[in-house]
Parts: structure tokens; C-alpha cells; sequence
């Protein structure tokens, strides 16, 4: 959150990045720091930018993430028929490659926006945000990563008695040794 900082080295990378791949994703962190830093209008052509630029690359990935941010800003400033619009496309890039992330945030914008114009389209989102959210932090997963850290956990014991062995053979070779001596 030090915008000053932060404009100085985006710009920096703006102007030396003028390549196909990276400088949609730099107008994407650009378009984030002019708009903190309160340019509503150059942060939202950034952003339009980086989305056109990477639907012309077919980057889903980056084109999910522009979108959403481009949403999450339309729904800041209270432009809600934007920030579905946007959201909408965010959602349709991320679907695209499985980008839970990006369908459980743009799935958010997409509920919240339509509470007062569509309930029936607000709980349809709803409800693929919390299919997202369950598929990335829901009971499965708890069970998943607690498995891995038992496992971890296991490993590293083991390692731990396996030094502990290989030291108390030493101390017995150098002890047979001594004694031999």
C-alpha cells in the first residue's frame, strides 16, 4: 500500500515491458495502482487494455484475473451493470482452465451484484461460489492437507531416528574402536 512506490516501479516495468506476453499483465498491476490511487478513469482504460490484449493472446489465466479486478472495481464505485458484465466474462475465462480462484471471487461479485435485481440469478452464483470455495478450502481439502502434514510430520520423525541410529553407531565404532586401540 504505498501507491507512490508502487506507480514508480509498475511505470518503470510499464515502459520496459512492451512485449505480447507481459505487458498485459503489467497494465493489469498498473490499472490497480492508478485506481487506489483514486485515476478511476486511466485505472478502467489499464484495465480494458490488459483484457483486449489478452483475449488477443487467448491467456485465459491473466484475462480472468484483469476481468476481475475490472468487476470488483465497477462494483467499488457502484456501477453494478459493469461489474456484472466483467464478472461475467472474468468467470467465463477461468471456467475455461479451471481457475477456482478466480470462479469463487467473480462467482462473489456476480451473487452480490444480482441481491437486488435477480434473486434466483444472485442464489445460482451463490451457489457456484460455494461449490468453488468447497472445492478449494471445503472438508476434502482440510482431510487432504491434514494427511499431507501427518505425513509430513511422519517423515520427518523417521529422519530424525535414522540420525539418532547413525550417531549411536558412530559412538559405538568409535568406542569398539578405542578399545581395540
Amino acid at each position: 500500500n504505498r501507491l507512490d512506490s508502487a506507480f514508480f516501479f509498475v511505470n518503470k516495468v510499464y515502459k520496459e515491458t512492451l512485449n505480447d506476453n507481459w505487458h498485459p499483465v503489467v497494465l493489469l498491476y498498473f490499472g490497480d495502482v492508478l485506481f487506489k490511487m483514486g485515476d478511476h478513469d486511466k485505472a478502467f482504460a489499464c484495465l480494458r487494455q490488459s483484457i483486449t490484449l489478452n483475449e488477443k493472446n487467448k491467456d485465459d489465466y491473466d484475462g480472468a484475473d484483469a476481468c476481475k479486478t475490472l468487476a470488483r472495481f465497477f462494483k467499488e464505485t457502484n456501477q453494478p451493470d459493469s461489474a456484472i458484465f466483467y464478472a461475467k466474462k472474468g468467470l467465463a475465462h477461468a471456467h475455461a482452465i479451471g481457475f477456482r480462484m478466480d470462479i469463487l471471487i467473480n462467482s462473489k461479485i456476480l451473487a452480490s451484484a444480482y441481491e437486488r435485481k435477480d434473486v434466483n440469478k444472485a442464489l445460482y452464483y451463490y451457489k457456484l461460489a460455494m461449490a468453488a470455495n468447497d472445492q478449494l478450502f471445503g472438508a476434502k481439502k482440510v482431510k487432504e492437507l491434514q494427511k499431507i502434514l501427518s505425513d509430513e510430520q511422519q517423515r520427518q520423525r523417521q529422519l530424525e531416528l535414522n540420525r539418532i541410529a547413525r550417531e549411536d553407531r558412530l559412538k559405538q565404532y568409535i568406542f569398539s574402536a578405542g578399545l581395540a586401540i
